[in-house]
């Protein structure tokens, strides 16, 4: 093989892994921007999410907040999804667990007794759509060092 041509292909080779490298270093900060926006675009205008993580087989939410006439009803320092291997398998969407860790929510009872929903998630007007969703499944729940806070008028 001719050594000129072979640094040609090792300065090509070397080039399109670089490229490669750059393009994943930079889509993943774009992609949880992404997932993020559309998270919190989703739940409505009452949801705010610090940051999103995302890693092999698990979402990392921080800080995610409800709020209600401006004041947060339910946060959680973070939460962590890890998906079940055989999700693609089932129908519907598959967690092996779920872990909320430092959870707060606020719930009261009015004068009359009726209990106050503490998470309102805006319904947006529906689209017409051909496929609905599957159940979920999650296997296992934590909750580390959790807050309820209980009001009743």
């Amino acid at each position: 093989m001719d050594p000129h041509f072979r640094k040609k292909l090792i300065i090509i080779s070397a080039a399109i892994v670089l490229v490669i490298v750059v393009g994943i270093v930079l889509l993943i900060p774009l992609s949880n921007y992404i997932i993020k926006h559309q998270l919190e675009r989703a739940m409505g205008a009452n949801f705010s999410v610090e940051r999103i993580s995302l890693s092999w087989g698990s979402v990392g939410v921080y800080e995610p907040k409800f709020l209600k006439a401006g004041q947060t009803v339910a946060y959680a320092k973070r939460i962590i999804l890890k998906a079940h291997l055989l999700t693609l398998l089932k129908p519907g969407f598959s967690i092996s667990s779920a872990v909320l860790e430092e959870p707060s929510l606020k719930l009261e009872v009015s004068q009359s007794g009726e209990w106050g929903v503490p998470i309102v998630i805006e319904k947006k007007p529906e689209t017409p759509s051909t496929s609905k969703p599957g159940p979920l499944y999650i296997k296992q729940i934590v909750i580390k060092d959790g807050m309820l806070f209980f009001q009743d008028h």
